[in-house]
C-alpha cells in the first residue's frame, strides 16, 4: 500500500512539474531579439518566467532540442519547420503572420533597387545559406525566377545567417544582400536603401509551435494566448511580422 501511495505522489508532483513548467523559447537568429522582446513582455505582463534558447540558425536549433536542451516553443517560418530533417514534433501551431524579403545595399551606392542587381553597379551581393535559413531559400527562389542569365556566379556570396549578411552590407563588405524585415529596420540608418519583394519566392509564413509533450503546460499555453494579444501583435509588426 505504501508503494501504491509513493507512486501516486511521485506521478502528481511530475504532473504538476509539467503543468506548471516555465516557457522554454528557441527560435533562428534572425529572429532573435524579436523573441526577447515577446519574452520579456509575457514576463512582464504574467510574472511568468521564460528561458530564452537563442543561438544559431532554426536548424541548429532544433537539433538542440533533439539533444535535450528543453525548449518547449518554436518560432519560425512554417516552410523551413516542415523541411528540415529532425525527431523533432511539433503540435498545437498558431499564425503570427507573413513577412517578406528584403534587399538592401550599402550606404554610398546608389541603386533604384534589386533591378540594378544585374548592373555594374553591384559587384558583389550575399544572402544567407538557402540549407539553413528561409530568407536564404526565398533568396535563391527568386535569382532563380530571374533567370539564368541575370546575375553571374561570381557575384554571389552565401553566408550562414541574416545577422551576418546584414553586418556584411553595413561594413560595406559586400554591395547588397538580401534579409528580413526585421534586419532592415534595426539597421535603416546603416544602409543605402532597401525595396521589399513581394513576389517570386513562396511566402513566408511565420508561425509559433509546441514541442510535443508540452501542450498541457499551462505556462506555455499563456505565451501561445499572449501572442495573439495586441500587444504582441505590436511587437511583431514593429519586427515585419503581420
Amino acid at each position: 500500500m505504501m508503494k501504491i501511495h509513493t507512486v501516486a505522489l511521485v506521478a502528481a508532483l511530475c504532473f504538476s512539474s509539467q503543468a506548471f513548467a516555465e516557457v522554454s523559447l528557441t527560435t533562428g537568429a534572425g529572429y532573435a531579439n524579436m523573441a526577447k522582446e515577446l519574452a520579456k513582455a509575457f514576463s512582464a505582463t504574467s510574472g511568468n518566467k521564460v528561458t530564452e534558447n537563442f543561438g544559431g540558425n532554426i536548424g541548429q536549433m532544433m537539433a538542440q532540442i533533439a539533444n535535450g536542451n528543453g525548449a518547449n516553443v518554436v518560432i519560425s517560418d512554417e516552410g523551413t519547420l516542415k523541411s528540415l530533417k529532425t525527431p523533432v514534433q511539433l503540435t498545437d501551431i498558431h499564425s503570427l503572420g507573413n513577412t517578406p524579403l528584403v534587399f538592401i545595399w550599402k550606404k554610398g551606392l546608389n541603386l533604384k533597387g534589386v533591378s540594378d542587381l544585374g548592373t555594374d553597379k553591384v559587384k558583389q551581393f550575399a544572402y544567407p545559406d538557402p540549407k539553413a535559413a528561409i530568407y536564404g531559400r526565398a533568396a535563391q527562389q527568386y535569382l532563380d525566377n530571374l533567370g539564368p542569365n541575370t546575375v553571374t556566379k561570381d557575384k554571389v556570396m552565401k553566408i550562414a545567417s541574416v545577422p551576418q549578411v546584414t553586418a556584411y552590407v553595413v561594413k560595406g563588405e559586400v554591395d547588397a544582400g538580401f534579409v528580413n524585415r526585421t534586419a532592415t529596420r534595426a539597421n535603416k540608418e546603416k544602409i543605402g536603401g532597401s525595396e521589399e519583394l513581394t513576389k517570386g519566392y513562396a511566402p513566408i509564413h511565420m508561425i509559433a509551435a509546441v514541442v510535443k509533450g508540452h501542450e498541457g503546460d499551462k505556462n506555455v499555453q499563456q505565451f501561445l494566448a499572449f501572442l495573439q494579444s495586441e500587444q504582441a501583435k505590436k511587437i511583431l509588426m514593429k519586427h515585419g511580422i503581420q
